[in-house]
């Protein structure tokens, strides 16, 4: 789980395509320990699992599944990704929750600028809509 503030910054090194998954290899100033191996990180709002780490480089598996459903089928090297590291219970949270568990994809109709804010509207596929509402009706 994560709050959505971004607080780091990186740069794609090396992307490794095999058959049916990638690995990502990112530079960036955050920093790892061992008790990070294996942990979900979110990377431009994906949540990838961190393989290894050596200095400022870290690398992520990504499966085929993301690859299919979100923009990292898209990435090349030099790329930037927005990093954050997941909540821990107990620290202060100054955003919203987000998983970064991706289910679906959809098409940007329109962007409008208001302010400082940008207002999207998405195509979305009608099998979801039904998801949607029906959970809205739970909130």
């Amino acid at each position: 789980m994560f709050n959505g503030i971004i607080k780091h910054i990186g740069k794609i090194n090396k992307i490794y395509k095999k058959k049916d998954y990638s690995r990502i290899e990112i530079f960036s100033k955050i920093k790892f320990s061992r008790s990070d191996i294996g942990s979900s990180i979110s990377c431009s709002g994906t949540c990838l699992t961190l393989e290894k780490y050596r200095g400022n480089l870290s690398c992520f598996y990504i499966s085929k599944e993301t690859l299919n459903r979100t923009n990292f089928k898209f990435s090349k090297k030099n790329d930037q990704i927005n990093l954050e590291k997941s909540l821990k219970f107990g620290n202060h949270v100054s955003g919203h929750f987000v998983h970064g568990h991706v289910d679906t994809t959809c098409r940007i109709k329109k962007i409008d600028c208001i302010g400082k804010s940008w207002f999207i509207n998405f195509k979305l596929d009608k099998k979801y809509k039904k998801y949607l509402i029906q959970r809205d009706q739970l909130l």
